[in-house]
């Protein structure tokens, strides 16, 4: 996973030089076939970011999910102002980068944005069997709980880029996708319940996953080797094993952690890396998030 990007699409420290930002933090995907989706979260205090620049035409859109209120704004597009006023904390914008989007930002601001191609969304689109996401809701929208939980669920990853899971990133990213789609396609029908996968299906999943813990896969290889397109296999997946994929491998990094902690003298630092931590801090927060107490003091206690 690219933690920061430097080409010159609306997203990471592009964005930020846009919107005169000096604090953001941004994650990317790099599992789509066609192109990448960025998710950046940039925040100025008051008087900090006023007019933004253009912002070069792109074949885009930006999904902004607003962390805090914001008092006042002003949103242009081709030159003029569209909208005035504030936003409520939660609110989203949907906005094509051909619009030429602008805006003027006096107050403080912190928010998500998701930089998500055209090809991203027609990728998905075609492998899932949706519509093609035609944008005939585009400006400002009051949001979703579903889309307000998916953005607060990638806060820590954002904060921790280092130590984000890709599985997860994957995750999220389509979810999002698919919500746009779902909401604001025209022609939009609801899938079928997703069913299980098969016996042969889940155990070639797993094997994948668990095939080197240190390393990173990505959602569409795992689902390709079911033969399913990425949301319906995820929804499979969680049908059949009752959690998510990047949830079911961080379990068997977890498991083979405390049988290296218990069975062997290895140092924690070093059972973190080969167990797909990013270092033991990491190994740590997971250890005290799913049993309470840390590495060493399990080591300690199942050796007592």
């Amino acid at each position: 996973m690219k933690v920061e990007s430097r080409d010159t699409s609306a997203c990471g420290s592009e964005m930020a030089r846009h919107f005169g930002s000096a604090r953001f933090q941004s994650i990317r995907t790099t599992s789509l076939r066609t192109a990448q989706v960025s998710v950046t979260r940039l925040s100025a205090h008051a008087g900090q970011i006023g007019m933004t620049a253009p912002i070069p035409l792109e074949k885009a859109w930006i999904v902004t999910h607003l962390v805090a209120d914001l008092q006042h704004h002003e949103l242009w597009k081709h030159g003029r102002m569209r909208r005035a006023g504030g936003l409520a904390k939660g609110s989203m914008y949907l906005l094509h980068l051909e619009e030429e989007p602008r805006a003027y930002i006096p107050h403080a601001y912190d928010s998500m944005q998701f930089h998500i191609p055209d090809l991203a969304l027609r990728e998905l689109a075609e492998s899932e069997g949706y519509p093609l996401f035609d944008g005939a809701t585009d400006g400002h929208q009051p949001g979703t709980p579903v889309f307000a939980a998916l953005c607060r669920s990638i806060l820590p990853a954002l904060a921790r880029p280092t130590e984000a899971s890709l599985l997860f990133i994957d995750h999220v990213v389509t979810a999002v996708c698919a919500h746009l789609i779902a909401r604001h396609c025209r022609g939009w029908r609801a899938p079928a319940n997703a069913g299980s996968l098969s016996v042969t299906q889940e155990r070639q999943a797993k094997e994948l996953l668990a095939a080197d813990l240190a390393a990173s896969p990505n959602l569409v290889d795992v689902a390709a080797t079911c033969g399913m397109p990425t949301v319906t296999f995820s929804r499979a997946f969680h049908r059949t094993t009752g959690v998510a994929p990047y949830q079911w491998l961080k379990q068997q990094r977890l498991s083979a952690a405390s049988r290296l902690l218990v069975c062997t003298d290895r140092a924690i630092a070093d059972i973190a890396s080969c167990c797909g931590f990013a270092d033991q801090a990491h190994l740590t927060r997971a250890f005290k998030d799913a049993f309470g107490t840390t590495p060493a003091s399990f080591r300690r206690a199942r050796r007592s």
